[in-house]
């Protein structure tokens, strides 16, 4: 192999791999389609449902689900980050540790069961409680308590003041559970039902599939309204299964799902039609600069300590990077932290040869191909040994695109801040306080720029690239809004 080529995205394996449903009870789950009538409005993932607790959330399918079924107190749109009351009619800081929240009267489940601010209060300290690692619940650090003086009113204190804790009420983690159904100190199962109030319900799921019905019990204005009746998410096995779903006319979105390849060759078909489509009718909706690979240490490898070590893995793929730095370029106050390209100089560490686990999703197009180069880069450079371990999240290393959970600078630097070094993290600590205790843009920029300088010089976690996300819409479907962190909304989307 070519050391000096650039890390890229290979084709997949063939094959489309589903499994047989679980269905819940109560009468919920939808009548089977009848031959010859229209099949439910599809989208088509390659990532495995795993779990429709927003607690534990960390996975993109797993999102899209909770995003759907359950209602969060607050709202932001990615881009401009324009913060917006979503299940509570306002959000408002009292003092500048105290946040006051208040939601309507007369709210409900899913299930029937009433929604209150004692719901809230639950569901928060609970994923507080769980603190899973990957979710999105440590953008909540600033949480000292919760106090709920009456039914429909809830009230934050921080231990500082924190600017953006509104919008981490926007997210995943701050989701309202049903008490009355939720273990507060167990993740939910995924064969039990969800119990939310968002704008769709869930009616069956297991690992390949998930079917969603419009919610009866959403009130109304409190996100967009679920303008589909009814959908179903598809687990497909690779790239190669998606692109067919495309040719073949059998979903009607394709999410973040295809290798550069298939990419390719389908914008090729769009590019040959006068229509800008694929013969099937697919357009290419891309999101600018939202796609990003990362490598991160897992902070309870035995081996994240070793400096030398961290820093010579990093070396060793310097020459393939093209992101320096852990916040996209283009938001507000982002610098070039990490070097890229050029020769380095790489210290090996010295002693016995250090062996290393690599883990990745094996479910994301190309990333097991990236997983066998880098470990080629880090053997035949850094002198280590690396035995890849796919879907193995316990690996020393792993491989990852996940999505911010917001589109804001901390956000993206979110995968960084939650597992700091010994000795660092008193420093970190305060770098994000200093930021959110203020509106004042250079106050930010200034601490936003330590951080991202600390990021670096720590290593344990590496911006490798930064691309489009990319998705394709079929016929009639097009995309009004999308999560906090570009996530897919099923509400924001429209099929006519």
């Amino acid at each position: 192999m070519n050391l000096s080529r650039p890390l890229r995205w290979i084709a997949g394996l063939l094959g489309v791999g589903l499994m047989a449903g679980c269905t819940f009870g109560g009468g919920a789950s939808p009548t089977p389609t009848p031959t010859g009538t229209p099949r439910p409005f599809t989208v088509v993932v390659t990532q495995s449902i795993t779990t429709t607790d927003p607690a534990a959330a960390t996975r993109d399918t797993d999102t899209t689900l909770v995003l759907a079924v359950y209602q969060r107190l607050m709202s932001v749109r990615p881009g401009k980050n324009e913060l917006k009351p979503a299940l509570a009619t306002d959000c408002l800081f009292k003092t500048p540790t105290l946040m006051e929240c208040t939601i309507p009267k007369d709210l409900k489940f899913s299930n029937g069961d009433p929604l209150t601010s004692a719901s809230v209060k639950f569901s928060i300290e609970r994923a507080y409680r769980l603190a899973i690692p990957h979710t999105s619940v440590s953008l909540l650090s600033a949480l000292d308590t919760i106090t709920v003086p009456d039914a429909t009113t809830v009230r934050f204190n921080l231990k500082y003041p924190d600017s953006q804790f509104g919008y981490a009420l926007a997210t995943p983690a701050a989701s309202i559970v049903d008490e009355l159904a939720y273990d507060p100190d167990k993740v939910r199962p995924l064969d039990k039902p969800p119990v939310g109030s968002g704008i769709y319900a869930l009616a069956a799921a297991d690992a390949a599939h998930a079917e969603l019905v419009r919610s009866q019990t959403a009130p109304a204005g409190s996100d967009d309204p679920a303008m589909i009746a009814a959908a179903t998410i598809l687990v497909v096995a690779d790239s190669a299964a998606a692109e067919a779903a495309i040719g073949a006319g059998s979903a009607d979105v394709v999410w973040r799902s295809l290798d550069a390849p298939a990419i390719a060759r389908l914008t090729t078909e769009m590019a040959a039609n006068s229509g800008h489509q694929t013969k099937a009718g697919f357009s290419r909706q891309s999101l600018t600069g939202t796609h990003r690979m990362l490598l991160r240490w897992n902070s309870a490898s035995p081996n994240v300590l070793n400096a030398t070590l961290r820093d010579a893995i990093a070396a060793a793929l310097q020459p393939d990077r093209t992101l320096d730095s852990l916040v996209p370029p283009g938001l507000s106050g982002q610098v070039a932290a990490y070097p890229i390209g050029g020769t380095p100089t790489i210290v090996r560490p010295g002693g016995a040869r250090v062996k290393l686990t690599l883990g990745y999703d094996s479910r994301l197009p190309g990333v097991a191909d990236l997983s066998r180069t880098v470990r080629e880069r880090l053997e035949t450079q850094v002198g280590v040994s690396v035995q890849l371990k796919a879907d193995d999240e316990t690996a020393d290393l792993w491989i990852t695109d996940d999505q911010p959970w917001l589109a804001t600078p901390l956000g993206w630097m979110q995968v960084y801040l939650e597992a700091a070094l010994p000795g660092v993290g008193d420093k970190v600590n305060q770098l994000v306080q200093r930021y959110g205790s203020t509106i004042d843009p250079t106050v930010q920029a200034v601490a936003l720029t330590e951080l991202q300088k600390q990021a670096a010089a720590d290593n344990t976690v590496l911006p490798m690239s930064l691309g489009d996300g990319t998705m394709f819409t079929g016929k009639g479907t097009t995309v009004a809004s999308y999560g906090a962190g570009w996530q897919l909304d099923l509400g924001g989307l429209r099929h006519a």
